[in-house]
């Protein structure tokens, strides 16, 4: 069993984060948008959460392929 220190959580920093209206849509609903009480909950709930639903929505819908074919 591996360490929660040790695994590795892939995540964009807020500040650099870009998407368009279906990414948009992803995170609100992933609830990433909420008004959190500590800095650690934003990055966790927003941040972490945020980059985690992007890239499930991806794999589950392939949409970085859609975006690439209709762009």
């Amino acid at each position: 069993m591996q360490d929660a220190s040790m695994l590795v959580v892939p995540h964009v920093e807020s500040s650099v984060m870009a998407t368009d209206l279906v990414g948009l849509k992803v995170i609100q609903e992933a609830g990433c948008f909420e008004c959190f009480t500590t800095w650690r909950e934003a990055k966790v709930k927003g941040e972490v959460a945020a980059s985690a639903a992007i890239l499930q929505a991806c794999i589950s819908h392939n949409l970085l392929y859609k975006h690439l074919l209709f762009s």
